[in-house]
């Protein structure tokens, strides 16, 4: 009897296989690539938004530990700057104080003067750019609850507002900031109001 012959018998992959299975690896990886790389974006952003809220948190506890200088009321026709202001223009220039009350007694105007400027120094240190203001945002009188004016003994509200960039890409924003610092519009900013 004669056999039948259905042909060579092949086992294995062929070319075609492996050629689509390399392909599916691989979008496969650069999608975790891609996974991998935003969430150390985020995770980044979130750190630097920590940072902030710690930052303001300090500044706030500074103005609350300082208490009886904030609450002071100005002599009447005093031209003496409100306390713990610190515009953006003054932030870079701020000079390191002679007495930074680490260990030594101080007045209460500089202690103000050494709480501002080492809070630069931290925002400085612990933002990438970072920078500060702090204004008094209101004031209002005490008996009425109603808005005065900031020169008398008012109950004064800051607000603080901390800018720094955490961008990728330079031309694109990260965030979106309720006061835009005004030469840097695309950093990302925290703010938060105080009253002491």
């Amino acid at each position: 009897m004669h056999g039948y012959a259905y042909g060579p018998s092949y086992t294995g992959f062929t070319l075609l296989e492996v050629l689509i299975t390399i392909v599916i690896v691989a979008l496969g990886l650069l999608g975790l690539g891609a996974l991998h790389v935003r969430a150390m974006r985020d995770t980044t952003s979130a750190y630097l938004r920590s940072e902030a809220t710690v930052l303001t948190q300090d500044i706030a506890d500074r103005i609350r530990a300082n208490l009886p200088y904030v609450r002071a009321t100005p002599p009447s026709g005093n031209t003496t700057p409100l306390p713990y202001i610190l515009e953006l223009e003054q932030f870079s220039a701020l000079a390191q104080p002679t007495l930074l009350c680490l260990s030594a007694y101080c007045t209460a105007d500089q202690l103000e003067t050494a709480d501002l400027w080492q809070w630069r120094e931290a925002v400085r240190s612990r933002l990438p750019s970072g920078q500060g203001k702090i204004v008094i945002s209101s004031c209002v009188a005490p008996a009425t609850g109603d808005s005065t004016e900031c020169t008398t003994a008012a109950i004064r509200t800051w607000t603080i507002t901390v800018y720094w960039d955490e961008r990728i890409d330079p031309n694109k924003p990260e965030a979106n900031c309720p006061a835009p610092h005004p030469e840097h519009p695309l950093f990302a900013c925290l703010r938060v109001s105080v009253r002491p």
